[in-house]
């Protein structure tokens, strides 16, 4: 009977360390994780606690990075990353809307300077410009993986793919964001990681070609990216620009997207003078207030106002929220 009651005591010990603990633990790291994810997104809305707009930002996405052979097939990795990285910061800022250019407009990528870009994309509303490149994609070579060093039996079953994948793979995004209101860079980060394709848990669902374990590992880049982005993003200021002028009012670059409602009253600046540092790059520096104005029509990109006070509004006048101050 102690026997018994011994081996009992054993199992249920063992069914703790193997079964239990593990998931608990998972529990714990799922909770932790929305957690996290709860307190960046209020944290981003305690930073402006006065501002309900959404921001635009334009997504200029590239691939720099040479693709080696057998890697993928009958897919573009280009547009394979503007539609996960758009889909990621939905999703991370639902305030946040993404314009992705037309593919007849080539991104030109470091040929273009910082200030051309945003003066070309600032007077249609778009808050931020936003440039992704994959500046990497090379294969490493394989380690020895955890699960082989408990489980050497999973090996036999794998042997098969590792052949077919002899090499693991490591991806590398480079990310960059500038203002569109003083051209200034907000964001410059680069972030990378590897996979294994032998090892990967869509190893039967692979898309358009790609080796599996590519397109779960580029989700979980643009998830990060989407992270730093929507900080970087939503701790600029809020702004539009005339765009039109005309006996009816003056038109300026945002609407019922980003939250604008009739009757808003809004601060006109004017544009403003153009600097240019030390090692060549130029900047906007914030004009002074000319006036006020209100919104009388709207569509969703744009919006109809008529001057309340001060000077008439030019066009390339910036509009900030009513009672704002540098």
């Amino acid at each position: 009977m102690k026997q018994a009651a011994m081996l009992k005591r054993v199992g249920a010990g063992w069914f703790l360390v193997f079964f239990l603990a593990p998931a608990l633990f998972l529990s714990g790291c799922r909770a932790i994780s929305d957690f996290r994810q709860a307190y960046e997104t209020a944290a981003i809305e305690w930073r402006h606690p006065d501002d309900g707009y959404g921001r635009r930002v334009l997504l200029l996405v590239s691939s720099s990075a040479h693709v080696p052979e057998g890697f993928m097939q009958g897919g573009n990795l280009s547009e394979m990353l503007s539609s996960r990285l758009s889909k990621s910061l939905s999703e991370t800022c639902p305030k946040m809307i993404v314009d992705v250019p037309p593919k007849a407009e080539k991104y030109q990528g470091d040929t273009q300077t910082p200030f051309s870009l945003c003066a070309q994309y600032r007077n249609s509303g778009d808050n931020a410009v936003v440039s992704c490149d994959i500046d990497s994609l090379e294969a490493v070579r394989r380690h020895r993986g955890f699960w082989r060093t408990i489980n050497p039996f999973d090996w036999i079953g794998r042997k098969a793919l590792e052949e077919k994948y002899p090499s693991m793979f490591r991806i590398r995004l480079r990310l960059r964001a500038w203002d569109t209101f003083t051209a200034a860079p907000i964001c410059v980060k680069t972030i990378e990681a590897t996979f294994d394709p032998a090892y990967a848990i869509d190893e039967n669902k692979a898309v358009s070609g790609t080796v599996p374990g590519f397109l779960p590992t580029l989700s979980d880049l643009c998830e990060k990216g989407a992270e730093a982005l929507c900080k970087a993003v939503f701790d600029q200021f809020w702004t539009a620009y005339v765009i039109d002028t005309g006996p009816d009012g003056v038109t300026i670059s945002a609407g019922s997207k980003v939250g604008l409602a009739a009757g808003t009253v809004l601060d006109v600046w004017s544009a403003g003078d153009v600097i240019k540092s030390t090692n060549g790059n130029r900047f906007w520096l914030p004009g002074k207030k000319i006036g006020t104005i209100k919104i009388i029509r709207l569509n969703q990109d744009t919006s109809v106002c008529v001057p309340v006070s001060g000077k008439a509004p030019a066009l390339g006048c910036v509009v900030l929220k009513d009672g704002f101050s540098f």
